[in-house]
């Protein structure tokens, strides 16, 4: 009876375990959503500064490799980049 009662709490502990982790990959999911739709909206305002975005944080690049992929100055990346993160953050906050 007892080793019956143990497995069982096993159990509901397992369950309780899985559903978290289930309930956080929903999360991240509908993040990661907002996310994408932050970037669209962004990248109809401006797609070189949703572009910019996409290559420092998608691909690595550093501002200066940004800067010379798209053909302008490494202030006008940082500026860019300074001016996207409050977009996105705008955008995520009302998402």
């Amino acid at each position: 009876v007892r080793l019956a009662l143990a497995n069982n709490r096993n159990l509901s502990l397992a369950a309780q375990e899985v559903e978290k982790a289930d309930q956080a990959e929903r999360a991240e999911a509908r993040e990661m959503l907002a996310l994408n739709d932050a970037l669209k909206t962004l990248e109809e305002k401006d797609a070189r500064k949703a572009r910019v975005v996409e290559l420092r944080f998608f691909t690595g690049l550093t501002m200066e490799e940004i800067a010379e992929v798209l053909g302008v100055s490494v202030v006008s990346i940082y500026r860019d980049m300074r001016f996207a993160t409050a977009f996105l953050a705008q955008q995520l906050k009302t998402a």
